[in-house]
C-alpha cells in the first residue's frame, strides 16, 4: 500500500480522525490499517462494513487492531455483511453513547473526551446501497436533532453528481439543518464520492480532509480536527482494556461490553 504525504506523519498536535469501508476485518487487510494507523498517527477511525456480527469474538477483534488501539464494535446481528465501529488510541478516552434502529441505515454515536472538561460526539453511519434515499433522508431529518459534532460513514451517495435526485435532496437536507459536507474526492473504486465527513457550517472547531489510500473497494479519508490531542499517559486511561466490544449480556473479561443494536 502506497500512502499518500498530504498531511503531517510525526509531530501534528492535533486530533486525526480516519474514516474508511474496510469491507471485512479479513487479516489480509490488516497489515495495511496498520500501516496507515502508524504513519498518520491516527487517534480515530470510523469503520463501516466491518462485517462483524454475534459470532465475532473478542479474540479476533484484538487480533484485528494495532498495539495501543481499542475497538469498540457494533456489529450487525442475525443478517450478514454491515457493521460499524470505532478504533481509537488508547489515550483517547471514547464510549459508545448510543445505537439507533432505522430501516434504511446503521447508526451509532460515539462520545471522545478530548481534554478534562469537553467532548465532541461522532455518528457512523453505514446506509446500504438498496435502501430508499428518501426514506434515508426521512430519518436522517429525524435524527440529526440530537446534539451531534461530526457525521462520517458510507452514505452511499453520489456527493460528486449534484443532478442525482438523491444527492439533490440529500444536499437539500444538509442544507436545512445547517450542514456541510467535507469531502470532494472519489472515495470509491468506480469514481465516485460515497463516504463523507459531514459537520455543522457554525461549529466549534474546524476540519481539513485529505485523500487517502485504498485499503478495499473504497479510499481512506483522513482528516484533521482543529482540536489538539489529549496528552497520553494518564493511568487512568491506560487501565482500560484494549479493545471494548459492546455488548447488552455480560462478558468474561473487565471493560468488554458487547453493543447489540
Amino acid at each position: 500500500m502506497e500512502v499518500p504525504r498530504e498531511i503531517p506523519t510525526q509531530g501534528t498536535e492535533y486530533l486525526v480522525l480516519t474514516t474508511f469501508n474496510i469491507r471485512s476485518l479479513h487479516s489480509k487487510k490488516i497489515p495495511d490499517m496498520n500501516l496507515l494507523f502508524e504513519e498518520y498517527l491516527v487517534d480515530l477511525a470510523v469503520l463501516t462494513e466491518t462485517w462483524c456480527n454475534e459470532n465475532t469474538t473478542e479474540e479476533y477483534l484484538r487480533s484485528c487492531i494495532p498495539t495501543g488501539y481499542k475497538f469498540l464494535s457494533v456489529p450487525r446481528l442475525e443478517r450478514r455483511g454491515g457493521g460499524i465501529g470505532l478504533v481509537y488510541n488508547d489515550h483517547i478516552v471514547a464510549s459508545l453513547k448510543k445505537t439507533y434502529k432505522f430501516e434504511t441505515m446503521e447508526c451509532a454515536e460515539f462520545e471522545i473526551k478530548y481534554d478534562d472538561h469537553r467532548a465532541i460526539t461522532i455518528c457512523a453511519i453505514y446506509r446500504p446501497p438498496s435502501t430508499d434515499y428518501l426514506k434515508f433522508s426521512e430519518e436522517i431529518l429525524q435524527y440529526i436533532e440530537n446534539n451531534v459534532t461530526l457525521f462520517t460513514g458510507d452514505f452511499n451517495i453520489h456527493f460528486d453528481v449534484p443532478e442525482d435526485p438523491a444527492t439533490a435532496f440529500f444536499n437539500d437536507v444538509l442544507y436545512s439543518l445547517g450542514l456541510q459536507a467535507q469531502v470532494s474526492f472519489p472515495t470509491h473504486q468506480h469514481g465516485h464520492t460515497l463516504d463523507q465527513v459531514i459537520i455543522p457550517e457554525e461549529g466549534f472547531f474546524s476540519i481539513k480532509v485529505h485523500e487517502g489510500p485504498f485499503i478495499s473497494d473504497h479510499k481512506v479519508i483522513l482528516s484533521e480536527l482543529s482540536l489538539v490531542k489529549p496528552k497520553a499517559g494518564h493511568k487512568k486511561d491506560q487501565e482500560i482494556c484494549k479493545i471494548g466490544i459492546t455488548r447488552n449480556r455480560g462478558s468474561s473479561m473487565p471493560g468488554f461490553q458487547q453493543v447489540r443494536s
